[in-house]
């Protein structure tokens, strides 16, 4: 409900989500040798991209078969460009005497389904329906104020640049 800090109750829906909390506790007990970054979802172009990550997904289906579904579309995601993902790592080796042993989100930008869907929209043509479906129940607004107030990371890409910048590349 509402804001995620660093410090809201970790509530995975899923496998994957699970073992990524798991695999966060486990790092969290090397102390000091460890700081933990929980990336929002990435989104961008990179050598390798990914086109099952929601942001990339759709617009690839929007230039594809110029429609996509989107269900649940009240339901708020976070979302970080791969550079500025990257970016982010590179602030905390360089800060790391200062941040050893602590915890960050990273995120560049929080959004609704729904206003995800116009901005893919509005750069594609496509057609937008809702589906009735529940499809993933994930539903969360997520905060990066710590890891900017610590280290000063403040990522450069927005909503409208990232899906600039992937269906730009898919129409290639």
């Amino acid at each position: 409900d509402g804001k995620a800090t660093e410090s809201s109750p970790l509530k995975p829906i899923g496998t994957y989500a699970e073992t990524k909390v798991d695999a966060e506790m486990l790092v969290a007990q090397l102390e000091d040798r460890a700081v933990i970054l929980r990336f929002a979802t990435l989104a961008g172009i990179s050598p390798r991209p990914r086109l099952d990550t929601l942001l990339n997904q759709w617009s690839y289906e929007a230039l594809s078969q110029g429609a996509i579904e989107c269900y649940q579309p009240e339901a708020w995601r976070p979302f970080i460009h791969v550079a500025d993902a990257s970016e982010a790592v590179t602030s905390a080796l360089t800060s790391w005497p200062q941040i050893k042993h602590r915890c960050y989100n990273v995120v560049g930008f929080n959004t609704t389904k729904r206003q995800l869907a116009a901005e893919i929209m509005a750069q594609t043509g496509c057609r937008i329906t809702d589906s009735p479906s529940p499809g993933d129940l994930r539903n969360y607004w997520v905060s990066g104020d710590l890891i900017k107030n610590d280290l000063g990371f403040t990522p450069q890409f927005n909503m409208a640049e990232c899906v600039n910048e992937v269906c730009s590349a898919l129409k290639l």
